[in-house]
C-alpha cells in the first residue's frame, strides 16, 4: 500500500516470535507431480496452464508465483483468493493445478491425502513436511524468507510491560500440548524476542522488497 496510515519499523515495538510458518506449492493429489520440474512439464499440457491460486492479491504467494513461472519458463498467472481456505477447497476438486499459501493450511490436507505439497519456503525443510523439498533447493532463488507470527505492542508501551508479556509467552510455549496443537496446525513453534524479530523483519523487507520492485507491481 501506498499509505498503510501506519510505519511499522516505528510505531510498533516486537514483543515476542510465537511460531516460524512456511508458505508452500501445492497440487492436487491426483496430479503427476513429484517436484517443480515435473509441474512446470504437466502445466504446458493443461487448458489453464499456469494458473496458480493464492489467498490474496499482492500477497508473498503471488509474487512466488512470478518467480516460479521465470525458474521454470512458463508464464504463470497468480488467482487471488479471498484467503487460503476457499483456495485450498478449489486445488482439492481440481478447479486449479497449483496453489501457494501457508503449510498451516496445506498440512492437514496433505495428512489426509488430498493434495501434495511439492516445495517449502525456508533455508532447509520444514520439520512438519521433511519429503517436501525447499524451493532453493530446486533452484528457485529468492523464497528463503518464511512467514512468521509475532506479539507487537504501540511505540512506548514500557520496558517492564514488555519483559512481563515476553516470560509468559516463553511458559506458555514451554508447554508440551500448546506445542503439539500449533506444529499439528503446520507452526512450527521459535520464540524469540526484541531485536532478533526486528533483524528478521528488516530481512523479509529488503528481500521482498527487491522481487516486488522487480515484478513491477504498483503499490495501491
Amino acid at each position: 500500500m501506498k499509505t498503510p496510515g501506519f510505519n511499522p519499523a516505528t510505531d510498533l515495538v516486537p514483543v515476542a516470535r510465537i511460531t516460524q510458518i512456511a508458505f508452500g506449492l501445492a497440487v492436487p493429489q491426483t496430479a503427476p507431480v513429484q517436484r517443480l520440474s515435473d509441474y512446470g512439464h504437466w502445466v504446458k499440457d493443461l487448458t489453464d496452464r499456469g494458473a496458480v491460486g493464492v489467498p490474496a492479491p499482492a500477497s508473498v504467494p503471488e509474487f512466488t508465483t512470478h518467480l516460479v513461472g521465470q525458474h521454470l519458463g512458463i508464464a504463470t498467472r497468480a488467482i487471488p483468493y479471498r484467503g487460503g481456505a476457499p483456495m485450498v477447497a478449489d486445488l482439492i476438486g481440481g478447479q486449479l493445478p497449483a496453489g501457494i499459501t501457508s503449510i498451516s493450511e496445506l498440512l492437514p490436507q496433505q495428512k489426509a491425502g488430498k493434495l501434495r505439497v511439492i516445495a517449502v519456503s525456508g533455508t532447509q525443510r520444514s520439520a512438519l513436511l521433511p519429503d517436501a523439498p525447499t524451493f532453493a533447493e530446486q533452484g528457485v532463488k529468492g523464497v528463503e524468507q518464511s512467514n512468521f507470527l509475532a506479539l507487537y505492542a504501540p511505540a512506548g508501551t514500557p520496558a517492564a510491560t514488555i519483559k512481563r508479556y515476553q516470560d509468559s509467552v516463553r511458559e506458555v510455549l514451554g508447554q508440551a500440548g500448546l506445542r503439539e496443537k500449533l506444529e499439528g496446525l503446520g507452526m512450527q513453534v521459535d520464540f524469540a524476542a526484541g531485536d532478533a524479530i526486528s533483524r528478521q523483519m528488516a530481512q523479509m523487507t529488503e528481500s521482498w522488497g527487491q522481487l516486488i520492485r522487480a515484478s513491477g507491481f504498483k503499490p495501491q
